[in-house]
């Protein structure tokens, strides 16, 4: 079975980081990491971080990190400080040490909100495509 890419379901999603997280935060710890970066993009491809120190890890991963007001960067006017905060989930499958400052690790992170994939989140909607042409039996291949 191949894997999955795009999660409808907060749940699932938070099920998957489950799984994973001993052997993510064993490697982290090992190699000296202090602080996580966890980082997600805007609409505008820029990445926007929210430093998280290691013992905060689990609780980041399981979705009870810092989570942000869906207002202040969706551009949609009818979205108000009264809505609910938008949810940062890391993705344990893209963390990278931070090359120039080892005491630090970047993690991608998608966006949720409302217990689903937040729709304008760029990653979410590369995910969402990605997991519609694998369920057709296409497969990405990228060069950078």
């Amino acid at each position: 079975m191949k894997n999955k890419i795009y999660y409808e379901k907060f749940e699932d999603a938070i099920e998957r980081n489950r799984k994973k997280i001993p052997a993510v935060h064993k490697k982290l710890k090992n190699a000296g990491v202090q602080y996580v970066l966890s980082s997600w993009i805007d609409l505008h491809g820029i990445p926007k971080t929210k430093p998280v120190p290691m013992s905060d890890f689990e609780p980041l991963c399981l979705g009870k990190g810092p989570q942000f007001a869906v207002h202040s960067i969706s551009f949609v006017p009818e979205l108000t400080p009264a809505d609910s905060d938008q949810i940062m989930l890391p993705d344990l499958d893209s963390v990278y040490i931070c090359p120039w400052d080892k005491t630090m690790a970047i993690i991608f992170a998608d966006l949720y909100w409302e217990d689903k994939p937040y729709n304008v989140c760029p990653r979410q909607a590369l995910k969402r495509s990605m997991q519609k042409a694998q369920d057709q039996g296409y497969r990405g291949l990228a060069g950078i």
